[in-house]
Protein backbone atom coordinates (compact mmCIF):
# COMPACT_ATOMS: atom_id res chain seq x y z
CA UNK A 1 0.00 0.00 0.00
CA UNK A 2 1.43 2.97 -1.30
CA UNK A 3 0.24 6.00 1.11
CA UNK A 4 1.22 9.72 2.41
CA UNK A 5 -0.45 8.63 5.83
CA UNK A 6 1.22 5.41 6.84
CA UNK A 7 -0.27 5.61 10.51
CA UNK A 8 -3.77 5.75 9.04
CA UNK A 9 -2.48 2.15 6.59
CA UNK A 10 -1.03 0.36 9.79
CA UNK A 11 -4.81 1.08 11.58
CA UNK A 12 -6.60 -0.32 8.59
CA UNK A 13 -4.58 -2.94 8.75
CA UNK A 14 -5.21 -3.84 12.17
CA UNK A 15 -9.08 -3.35 11.81
CA UNK A 16 -8.97 -5.59 8.84
CA UNK A 17 -6.79 -7.90 10.75
CA UNK A 18 -4.39 -7.87 7.71
CA UNK A 19 -1.03 -10.75 7.78
CA UNK A 20 1.88 -8.37 8.29
CA UNK A 21 2.99 -10.83 5.69
CA UNK A 22 0.81 -9.74 3.25
CA UNK A 23 1.45 -6.53 2.61
CA UNK A 24 3.63 -4.02 2.47
CA UNK A 25 3.24 -0.48 3.66
CA UNK A 26 5.36 2.66 2.01
CA UNK A 27 5.30 6.26 2.57
CA UNK A 28 4.67 8.05 -0.96
CA UNK A 29 3.60 11.24 -1.94
CA UNK A 30 0.28 11.91 -3.79
CA UNK A 31 2.50 13.37 -7.01
CA UNK A 32 4.79 10.08 -6.12
CA UNK A 33 2.35 7.72 -6.43
CA UNK A 34 1.41 7.36 -10.85
CA UNK A 35 5.15 6.06 -10.77
CA UNK A 36 4.26 2.81 -9.11
CA UNK A 37 0.90 2.36 -11.04
CA UNK A 38 2.38 1.07 -14.12
CA UNK A 39 3.68 -2.36 -11.25
CA UNK A 40 0.37 -2.85 -10.14
CA UNK A 41 -2.14 -5.30 -11.75
CA UNK A 42 -5.19 -3.77 -10.71
CA UNK A 43 -6.61 -0.26 -9.31
CA UNK A 44 -8.86 -0.19 -6.36
CA UNK A 45 -11.48 2.37 -6.14
CA UNK A 46 -14.21 1.68 -3.39
CA UNK A 47 -16.58 3.91 -1.93
CA UNK A 48 -19.79 3.55 -0.01
CA UNK A 49 -22.93 4.31 -1.71
CA UNK A 50 -24.08 7.72 -0.80
CA UNK A 51 -24.58 10.59 -2.58
CA UNK A 52 -21.57 12.51 -2.25
CA UNK A 53 -20.03 9.66 -4.27
CA UNK A 54 -22.50 8.98 -6.83
CA UNK A 55 -22.31 12.09 -8.27
CA UNK A 56 -17.97 12.12 -7.48
CA UNK A 57 -15.29 12.25 -9.70
CA UNK A 58 -12.23 10.64 -8.18
CA UNK A 59 -9.03 11.54 -9.11
CA UNK A 60 -7.24 8.39 -8.29
CA UNK A 61 -9.77 6.83 -11.20
CA UNK A 62 -8.23 8.83 -13.42
CA UNK A 63 -4.84 8.56 -12.97
CA UNK A 64 -5.33 4.55 -12.92
CA UNK A 65 -7.04 4.99 -16.40
CA UNK A 66 -4.33 7.12 -17.97
CA UNK A 67 -1.44 4.24 -16.82
CA UNK A 68 -3.73 1.67 -18.64
CA UNK A 69 -4.45 0.02 -14.86
CA UNK A 70 -7.62 -2.04 -14.99
CA UNK A 71 -10.30 -1.31 -12.31
CA UNK A 72 -11.98 -2.78 -9.50
CA UNK A 73 -14.45 0.03 -8.48
CA UNK A 74 -17.78 -0.35 -6.72
CA UNK A 75 -21.04 0.41 -8.16
CA UNK A 76 -22.10 4.30 -8.23
CA UNK A 77 -19.53 5.94 -8.09
CA UNK A 78 -20.71 8.57 -10.81
CA UNK A 79 -20.28 8.06 -14.17
CA UNK A 80 -17.04 5.62 -13.63
CA UNK A 81 -18.49 2.62 -13.08
CA UNK A 82 -21.16 2.75 -15.74
CA UNK A 83 -17.67 3.59 -17.43
CA UNK A 84 -16.10 0.15 -16.13
CA UNK A 85 -18.98 -1.89 -17.08
CA UNK A 86 -19.44 -0.98 -20.82
CA UNK A 87 -15.47 -0.62 -21.99
CA UNK A 88 -14.79 -3.72 -19.84
CA UNK A 89 -11.54 -2.52 -18.82
CA UNK A 90 -12.15 -3.80 -15.47
CA UNK A 91 -14.53 -4.79 -12.97
CA UNK A 92 -17.34 -3.05 -11.23
CA UNK A 93 -18.31 -4.87 -7.61
CA UNK A 94 -21.43 -4.06 -6.34
CA UNK A 95 -21.36 -2.56 -2.62
CA UNK A 96 -23.20 -5.30 -0.95
CA UNK A 97 -20.98 -7.42 -2.07
CA UNK A 98 -17.92 -5.66 -0.71
CA UNK A 99 -20.16 -5.53 2.91
CA UNK A 100 -20.86 -9.57 2.89
CA UNK A 101 -17.40 -10.96 2.22
CA UNK A 102 -14.65 -8.55 1.12
CA UNK A 103 -11.82 -11.30 0.67
CA UNK A 104 -14.06 -14.04 -1.30
CA UNK A 105 -15.66 -11.94 -2.85
CA UNK A 106 -12.88 -9.50 -4.17
CA UNK A 107 -10.19 -12.39 -5.04
CA UNK A 108 -12.92 -13.66 -7.58
CA UNK A 109 -12.31 -10.39 -9.86
CA UNK A 110 -8.90 -10.58 -9.72
CA UNK A 111 -7.53 -13.57 -12.71
CA UNK A 112 -5.38 -13.56 -15.29
CA UNK A 113 -7.64 -11.45 -17.59
CA UNK A 114 -5.14 -9.99 -20.26
CA UNK A 115 -6.09 -6.40 -20.23
CA UNK A 116 -4.40 -4.12 -23.10
CA UNK A 117 -2.76 -1.57 -21.07
CA UNK A 118 -1.17 0.45 -23.93
CA UNK A 119 -4.86 0.58 -25.86
CA UNK A 120 -6.69 1.34 -22.33
CA UNK A 121 -4.42 4.27 -21.72
CA UNK A 122 -5.17 5.86 -24.87
CA UNK A 123 -8.43 5.58 -25.02
CA UNK A 124 -8.60 6.90 -21.73
CA UNK A 125 -6.25 10.06 -22.18
CA UNK A 126 -8.97 10.93 -24.67
CA UNK A 127 -11.60 11.07 -22.04
CA UNK A 128 -9.79 11.77 -19.13
CA UNK A 129 -6.60 13.76 -19.36
CA UNK A 130 -7.03 17.36 -18.27
CA UNK A 131 -5.48 18.20 -21.59
CA UNK A 132 -7.46 16.63 -23.63
CA UNK A 133 -10.86 18.51 -22.02
CA UNK A 134 -8.98 22.01 -21.66
CA UNK A 135 -8.58 21.27 -25.47
CA UNK A 136 -12.12 20.43 -25.74
CA UNK A 137 -13.67 23.10 -23.80
CA UNK A 138 -11.79 25.94 -25.28
CA UNK A 139 -12.59 24.60 -28.77
CA UNK A 140 -16.19 24.71 -27.50
CA UNK A 141 -15.68 28.65 -26.14
CA UNK A 142 -13.72 30.12 -29.49
CA UNK A 143 -17.12 28.58 -31.14
CA UNK A 144 -19.38 30.93 -29.56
Amino acid sequence: MLTPNVSQANELKFKYKIDDSSILIKESSYSDLVNYYNMADYGLLFRKDETVNNVAAPTKFSEYALCGLPVIISDNIGDYSDYISKSGNGYVIRNTELIENESDNLSRYISHSVFDRSKMANSSKQLFSKQSQVNRLLAIYKSL
